[in-house]
């Protein structure tokens, strides 16, 4: 199964809930920016928590291209709230994984995205903190022509 995102520069349109810390789910929506540069490929995320008074989350990753034939990368990201994340992609079939840690070890978590069609992916994340789930997140994202 050949994926396309990440794997393709484009834009996802991303909708769906986020679980906080008291569980209450909470609209999110946004837009993910895939772009290729010979070195690495970039992931610019802009989330929006719609509350009462919406909460913007940003998130550039920085992610080592595969390799040929490959189905692990790592990947990077800087998020201003917590810091810098460390963290691996991996390809399973009809799914990309990833597996990420805060620096120092304080947030860990994952994020499973399953492919649906080429332009749909349905995406399931889970943060820790220490041994409590700090957030949770169910969403689509869709491709934008």
């Amino acid at each position: 199964m050949k994926h396309t995102f990440l794997f393709q520069e484009g834009v996802w349109k991303v909708e769906g809930q986020y679980f906080g810390g008291l569980n209450n789910p909470i609209p999110l929506t946004g837009e993910i920016r895939i772009a290729h540069t010979v070195s690495k490929w970039l992931y610019d995320a802009s989330m929006q928590l719609l509350t009462q008074t919406p909460v913007e989350f940003q998130n550039l990753y920085e992610i080592v291209p595969f390799e040929e034939d490959g189905d692990t990368t790592s990947w990077k990201s800087y998020n201003p709230e917590i810091g810098r994340l460390y963290g691996r992609y991996m390809i399973v079939d009809d799914s990309i994984l990833s597996m990420y840690q805060l620096e120092g070890g304080e947030y860990m978590g994952m994020e499973y995205m399953l492919m649906v069609n080429k332009k749909t992916y349905k995406a399931r994340g889970y943060t820790l903190h220490g041994k409590v789930r700090a957030s949770s997140w169910s969403a689509t994202f869709t491709k934008v022509e």
